[in-house]
């Protein structure tokens, strides 16, 4: 299954604790915007202080942060609240990358798939 979204769909992951209240409002945004393009997004929601390891590895330094994935590449790291409008529009470019456009755009050098399967544990759909 993790294979076939890693081919198929974008992946936006959204890294937040509870504690944080930039959290609490983006989340209801982050949801309803992966909602909305379901068919073409796959959103991981991760909670921060269960995922150190990741956190380290992204250099995840404010929360809440949110992670963009095209074709398996990081395409976009950001942190902080942002409204609905800017992240539909930043989703909705970057879907249209062709694997191309995705490794010519890719951050860090760093792909999905190395990610581990114990990150993938809290599955939102």
């Amino acid at each position: 299954m993790i294979n076939k979204i890693l081919t198929k769909k974008m992946v936006l992951v959204y890294i937040w604790t509870e504690q944080c209240a930039s959290c609490t409002k983006m989340t209801p945004i982050v949801e309803e915007v992966a909602k909305e393009n379901s068919k073409d997004i796959q959103l991981i929601k991760l909670s921060a202080e269960s995922n150190l390891e990741l956190i380290k590895k992204y250099k995840v330094t404010y929360l809440p942060t949110t992670l963009i994935f095209r074709h398996g590449v990081l395409i976009e790291r950001r942190a902080g609240r942002r409204s609905r409008q800017v992240l539909s529009k930043k989703i909705q470019m970057i879907k249209s990358f062709s694997e191309e456009d995705a490794k010519n755009n890719e951050l860090c050098g760093v792909t999905l798939s190395k990610l581990s399967r114990n990150q993938y544990s809290s599955l939102w759909m």
